[in-house]
């Protein structure tokens, strides 16, 4: 302001003096005109160069003093406007440019609140890096998944989120411009990197990278490999076996005398595909979203009283007794899939009993649930495998699961089924004692809630954490309450039963 002003006043009076020096002399005579503007140039100068110092002394004061009554200013004030009318127009327009100003600056304040509100409420991770790979933005749940705290501060360069190889990796991919993804591990969370360079006017700006927690996924993943293979693996064996017997008959290497046996050996053989097949069609009907089944009045004990019949002979074979003790106990459900579970839990107490051993039933009820207990003096159940007996074709010890015989899925589908009634399973077994198994079925149809259920498990039975419909396992003996995987313990207590 001082510089511009010293110019004005300096501009106007050299104009002045010019005016003077040029005019005055027009009104001398012509023979003197030529004459007076040589004496007077000189004298011009001098007095122009004499004024720049007062000049320059009094544009100081003046930009001064406007410089410290515009501080003064206050544009949302009247009764300053009113002490200097001179600035009326000027504060007009510069108290509509302020008006404006702070309304974008308000819609912007307010879009970046909801932003970080929105990222923080994320589960995914976002990270937005610049050009030159320092960190814009970036919420909570980046910092979580990538294993660092959450303390506030700024971070300079993206490379300080973590020292992974695929994490830089990507990261340089990204700010080259070129989209990739890629997965690392950070204490045991599987971490998925999706990075996206981007792109303005043919330049880039920068990246944005979202981190997705695939932990389960992962899991899913290797449970459906690890199934897969079970399957494979457990049709495979019977269909050898049909092969080659069929091989031999039909090379004429079999008498007639064994032609019975053979044809015997591949009945039982087609009968344990079957039933295989058909444990893996309850299994996916269970794991179905869309399965639904009628929710209906049922008495437990009735049902307990069917399964007895049913394994009456499978237990006189080995010489067990099975008893049946309570009362009726009446609840909601699906009669065919309760049964079902009945039905494993009770044929496993045969299976891996002793010689001569017992199997107790019982069933009872209480105010809101209806309660049934399968007791057997069988090996019981080594206890670092309590928490896998219920995972599909699990088996302790597998050189014996021919011999016993089943799918390796009968105590998955009592998993399931209990998933499917809300229903609450409890564990209770020592090596060599035996072992007790209880289910707490809801005797209410509302809190069955069969018909408006979600699906608690994936096609594969990976269970969430902390989900609160999830079917409660409880193991006891020192064993902490746990949702533990699948079941099919009756496959391992074989080891002992040889022995």
């Amino acid at each position: 302001m001082k510089k511009t002003l010293f110019r004005k006043l300096l501009i106007a009076m050299g104009m002045t003096l010019i005016l003077c020096l040029l005019v005055y002399p027009l009104l001398l005579p012509t023979e003197n005109y030529f004459r007076l503007v040589l004496q007077l140039l000189p004298l011009s100068i001098f007095v122009g160069a004499v004024m720049v110092g007062p000049l320059y002394y009094i544009s100081d004061k003046l930009s001064k003093a406007i410089a410290f009554e515009l501080k003064r200013l206050r544009l949302d004030s009247k009764s300053t406007l009113q002490q200097y009318p001179e600035l009326k127009p000027l504060a007009r327009q510069v108290s509509s440019l302020k008006a404006q100003i702070d309304t974008q600056m308000n819609e912007l304040t307010g879009q970046q609140e909801q932003l970080k509100i929105l990222t923080d409420n994320m589960q995914e991770g976002l990270l937005l890096v610049s050009a030159a790979g320092r960190v814009l933005s970036y919420n909570h749940a980046a910092l979580q998944l990538l294993g660092q705290e959450d303390t506030g501060e700024d971070y300079f360069s993206v490379f300080d989120l973590s020292d992974a190889k695929p994490f830089r990796r990507l990261v340089r991919q990204a700010l080259d411009g070129i989209r990739g993804t890629a997965t690392l591990t950070v204490d045991d969370t599987a971490v998925q990197l999706i990075a996206n360079p981007v792109v303005r006017d043919n330049r880039l700006t920068g990246a944005v990278l979202v981190l997705l927690d695939v932990t389960e996924r992962e899991k899913r993943d290797a449970l459906r490999r690890e199934f897969t293979s079970n399957v494979s693996h457990e049709l495979k064996t019977p269909l050898t076996s049909i092969y080659g017997i069929a091989d031999m008959m039909q090379s004429g290497m079999v008498k007639k005398k064994d032609i019975g046996g053979f044809a015997m050996r591949i009945r039982d053989e087609s009968a344990r595909m079957i039933t295989l097949i058909e444990d893996i069609i309850r299994l996916s009907r269970l794991d179905d979203e869309s399965f639904t089944e009628e929710v209906l009045p049922l008495d437990l004990y009735e049902i307990a009283c069917n399964v007895k019949e049913q394994l009456t002979a499978a237990a006189e074979n080995k010489h067990i007794t099975v008893t049946l003790e309570g009362d009726t106990a009446p609840m909601h459900g699906v009669p065919v899939i309760v049964e079902e579970m009945l039905f494993n839990l009770c044929d496993n107490a045969i299976k891996y009993n002793v010689e001569n051993g017992s199997v107790t039933m019982k069933v009872n009820c209480t105010g809101q649930q209806a309660i049934f207990t399968v007791t057997d003096t069988g090996i019981g159940i080594p206890q670092a495998d309590k928490e896998r007996i219920f995972e599909r074709f699990y088996r302790v010890d597998k050189s014996h699961s021919k011999q016993i015989g089943g799918t390796g899925l009968g105590l998955s589908i009592v998993k399931h089924g209990a998933a499917f009634h809300n229903a609450t399973i409890e564990l209770e077994s020592q090596l060599g004692s035996g072992t007790t198994i209880t289910l707490f079925f809801p005797r209410s149809a509302e809190s069955t809630a069969l018909a408006e259920r979600e699906a608690l498990f994936d096609p594969l039975n990976v269970e969430i954490p902390g989900e609160a419909d999830a079917p409660v396992i409880q193991i006891r003996d020192g064993q902490t309450e746990s949702d533990a995987d699948d079941i099919e313990a009756a496959e391992e207590y074989a080891e002992d039963t040889e022995a």
